[in-house]
């Protein structure tokens, strides 16, 4: 019975700390900044892509509806097997600010997308490095806003998280599971306040650098092994004292990561022990709290459990609202979402284990 007691205290004090970091994230929540002038720094936006055929066409469409000038696209085919050269060609022919890096093979000890963003940098010497995955979308004013907040923030790295949209029912019990872990353990202001390294998160759909910075340090080239590049290079940063930012997405970027349920599952698999600082300790305690633990409630009144499930409810709908996502399935989903994320953090320590993932029909062996 003690035992049992222990196990409710331990599950209401994680989850009322879960709570609090909720509303941090609510209430200390910061839009990026709006202003006039960036003043005349150069900006170079850079997209590495493989086998983005059905994507690659609409990011370089929304990069010439942009409303600052003055700015270079270089997109890096990374040995693409589809049609992704040809789109790229075509769109070149419609916005000169396009440029096409034709791809090489992956050298030894490098991750496929550390080793193209790196050589997409060495092709720019501007002030201002954006890098956006091929799959994301971008509102016209997303460029001039996401360059004035690194400015006038004076900031070496502004990461930010896209508004994740979802189709499918697997995407929609597998995709909403990023929001929810970050969301729910991570209060984002320390991101940019604290000097921490264990208070970082990135996503590596859009990380935009201070230019001079990132050539000094060289950050993919660092981190080349690093599976959660985005993550890996924001705690490098932090270790040498950069200035640092991470904001949730609003209406400005947007991005369908996967189209099925395994390719969503396989996706947040190879990020998911990251999650936990890659301490599979640390991810076997979070998962009993928040699976196997709350029914222990109903062990001495089922009330608790009643109680425990208003609570998941009510931090489901906030972090719904901050990420822009559907409500009703959030709530709905939460069952299967945590059933499947068992499996999926399973599955991410396994491959972390072997040291074996693929990507992008790439075999990845560091």
């Amino acid at each position: 019975m003690h035992v049992v007691i222990v196990i409710v205290i331990f599950v209401l004090v994680f989850a009322g700390l879960r709570f609090l970091v909720v509303l941090s994230n609510v209430f200390l929540f910061r839009n990026l900044a709006s202003g006039e002038d960036r003043g005349d720094k150069s900006v170079a936006v850079l997209i590495p892509a493989r086998n983005e055929e059905d994507n690659i066409g609409n990011i370089l469409h929304d990069l010439s509806q942009q409303t600052i000038a003055g700015f270079e696209v270089l997109v890096y085919d990374d040995l693409s097997d589809d049609n992704t050269v040809k789109v790229i060609n075509d769109n070149k022919i419609e916005n000169t600010k396009v440029q096409l890096i034709n791809g090489e093979e992956l050298p030894k000890g490098w991750g496929g997308k550390n080793h193209a963003c790196y050589q997409l940098a060495q092709h720019t010497n501007a002030d201002i490095l954006v890098f956006l995955d091929a799959d994301v979308r971008i509102k016209a004013d997303f460029l001039h806003k996401i360059t004035y907040h690194l400015t006038i923030n004076k900031l070496d790295l502004l990461s930010i998280f896209p508004i994740q949209i979802t189709s499918t029912i697997g995407e929609k019990i597998v995709v909403p599971l990023f929001n929810w872990i970050l969301l729910t353990l991570l209060p984002l202001r320390l991101v940019w306040k604290s000097s921490w390294s264990s208070f970082s998160a990135a996503n590596g759909q859009c990380m935009v650098f201070n230019g001079e910075t990132y050539r000094k340090n060289q950050w993919h080239k660092l981190i080349r092994a690093e599976v959660v590049e985005d993550i890996s290079i924001m705690k490098e940063m932090k270790k040498r004292n950069c200035n640092v930012e991470t904001l949730i997405g609003q209406k400005e970027i947007s991005c369908r990561m996967y189209h099925t349920f395994k390719e969503s599952f396989n996706g947040l698999a190879r990020s998911a022990p990251a999650f936990f600082a890659n301490n599979i300790l640390w991810a076997i305690s979070f998962l009993g709290l928040v699976l196997i633990a709350p029914i222990s409630l109903a062990y001495i009144n089922v009330w608790y459990l009643v109680w425990f499930g208003l609570f998941v409810i009510l931090v489901r709908i906030i972090v719904a609202i901050l990420g822009k996502a559907n409500i009703l399935y959030m709530i709905l989903l939460h069952i299967p979402q945590m059933v499947v994320l068992l499996f999926i953090v399973l599955k991410g320590f396994n491959m972390r284990l072997k040291n074996r993932y693929q990507w992008k029909n790439r075999e990845i062996n560091f």
